[in-house]
């Protein structure tokens, strides 16, 4: 309903206080629904990824991203890689011919660490490095204080890559040290290094006498 009054000879029709009322909400609820509109559109969200997903265990002790964009994430039961669609688990298998084809030394991966080319994972029993250009794990020795190789067979619980060397930490007090700084899994060309030994070869750090490396990451005795 519209009211109206005289000003001079001007005429002017007012819409009445309810009319008002009411266009004032109907602008108020349009805003309201538009702006809730674009929140749900920005508003982040997690999607769980579980055994059910693809997974080898629910129980995680690292992940990583490769250069690729793969993500790989290290588990109680073997390690995962994901594409973005479907997980692909890599596992300890007993009857693998390791003169042709390899696997992890322990299902149970501790650490992960992305290089050029391929990936470090410690396990329970060792560290094994993962090459991209042949699919292969190759099992890692280190070079004692008297000179001697010997095999990585207790836990890695810490690898870092500082993009020049690469280092790791084992359950033993040990900080290795990859004994050819800057090695590459792949060649110039992208084909597999040939150079690369069988089993990457660590050299022992030195430490203080009485002391030992460790890595102080919560559980890491577990």
């Amino acid at each position: 309903m519209l009211k109206s009054f005289s000003a001079g000879k001007c005429r002017i029709k007012l819409p009445s206080a309810l009319a008002v009322l009411m266009h004032v909400i109907l602008i108020l609820l349009t805003g309201i629904f538009s702006s809730q509109d674009i929140i749900a559109q920005i508003t982040p969200y997690f999607r769980v990824y579980d055994m059910q997903s693809g997974l080898p265990s629910n129980s995680i002790n690292d992940i990583t991203e490769d250069e690729y964009g793969m993500i790989w994430i290290a588990t109680w039961k073997g390690v995962a890689r994901f594409d973005g669609k479907t997980f692909t688990v890599f596992q300890h298998d007993e009857s693998k011919d390791e003169t042709k084809a390899s696997s992890l030394t322990n299902d149970m991966a501790r650490s992960l660490a992305c290089i050029p080319g391929g990936i470090w994972i410690g396990t329970d029993a060792g560290l094994d490095f993962f090459r991209f250009a042949d699919c292969r794990f190759y099992h890692c020795r280190y070079i004692d204080d008297k000179g001697e190789k010997k095999p990585i067979d207790t836990r890695v619980n810490r690898l870092l890559y500082t993009g020049v060397t690469f280092f790791a930490v084992t359950s033993s007090g040990k900080l290795l040290r990859l004994s050819e700084p800057g090695i590459s899994a792949v060649g110039s060309n992208g084909e597999p290094n040939d150079d690369m030994e069988a089993e990457p070869l660590f050299v022992q750090v030195k430490q203080p006498k009485g002391r030992a490396y460790t890595d102080l990451t919560l559980f890491s005795n577990g």
